[in-house]
């Protein structure tokens, strides 16, 4: 990574800055065994400072981030995606209607199985059902984005949180079709493999076998309708601003400003610069360059997820006094 001015990152003025340090300020409340390092003990301190200015004007958040950080930027061509939290409609027991199983982490994880052996019934009888769903295809994109909300026929809502995942490999389905014919590459969005999976119900069900990574997840009642997912971070995450990235590279809890270009919902490509924050991670996440942009929650959040495969600038914030660098940089 190169360092750089922050005048030089291409959006950075325009940025809304206050609500970056709001999304940073969160931060403060993950569990200290998600910190490491020296560099996560002066994020720590860094975002006590944050939250002590929450809510802070636009320009005092911008030149708290511009005083306690330097910029660098990836030498790499960067990469994002998108993901979201679905909200679903489940039952706590199996019925007829609703006989889709979501599990738990079993508490013995030697020779945990993979999805196909899941599928062909290796968890049946230990009671780790967490939930049950209609539809297995919205099994399998849960599983995809790590997490979900979900309404109950008694009216209660629940949040679906990711427990831990089999430790076999994660292939991605969209990529299978792509080589397979069934969907062409410049079509390819999430949205074109849930219509393939639609239309194609038996097939739909041999393709997810072909994804061996299988994920287990927690079932909590909702408390906070405006709080997004937990991440791995531990902390709730904020629509937008909240990043997945490759914790083998990157802190939790890091400042990562994305510069790209992305589609709205109409299709049509717009700039997107923002100061975003590394609160979670994911199995696909591989690499210094590399994040998944959180769009929150239900459908229209989906599509932009869905929607989002591009090229991005990484600029990443790390803390001056890591750097031995004093306000002015030097």
């Amino acid at each position: 990574m190169q360092p750089i001015e922050f005048s030089e990152i291409f959006g950075w003025a325009a940025d809304d800055h206050s609500a970056a340090l709001h999304a940073f300020a969160r931060s403060c409340h993950r569990p200290a065994t998600k910190a490491r390092g020296k560099e996560g003990e002066l994020i720590a301190e860094l975002c006590k400072k944050a939250r002590a200015l929450v809510p802070a004007s636009n320009r005092q958040a911008r030149k708290f981030f511009e005083e306690n950080f330097i910029a660098l930027r990836a030498n790499e061509a960067g990469f994002v995606t998108g993901y979201y939290e679905p909200v679903l409609q489940g039952s706590l027991k199996k019925t007829k209607d609703y006989a889709w199983p979501l599990h738990g982490l079993p508490k013995d994880r030697r020779n945990l199985p993979d999805r196909a052996a899941v599928m062909d019934g290796a968890l049946d009888g230990k009671n780790l059902e967490v939930l049950w769903v209609k539809d297995p295809v919205d099994a399998f994109f849960t599983a995809i984005q790590g997490s979900a909300r979900v309404e109950t026929e008694d009216g209660r809502t629940y949040r679906l949180r990711f427990a831990g995942k089999s430790g076999h490999p994660y292939t991605p389905v969209g990529r299978l079709l792509i080589e397979r014919g069934q969907v062409a590459r410049e079509d390819m969005s999430m949205q074109a493999i849930r219509d393939w999976m639609g239309a194609h119900p038996k097939g739909a069900l041999e393709l997810m076998r072909e994804n061996r990574s299988y994920i287990f997840f927690t079932l909590e009642e909702e408390n906070n309708r405006e709080d997004g997912p937990i991440g791995a971070a531990g902390v709730p995450l904020v629509a937008e601003r909240s990043l997945a990235i490759d914790p083998r590279f990157h802190e939790y809890g890091l400042p990562i400003f994305i510069g790209t270009r992305l589609p709205d919902a109409r299709g049509a490509v717009k700039p997107f610069n923002r100061l975003m924050v590394a609160h979670d991670t994911g199995s696909a996440i591989l690499g210094s360059a590399r994040g998944d942009i959180f769009f929150g929650s239900g459908p229209a959040a989906g599509d932009k997820a869905g929607r989002t495969r591009h090229k991005a600038d990484f600029v990443v914030l790390r803390p001056r006094a890591q750097t031995g660098k004093d306000a002015e940089g030097r």
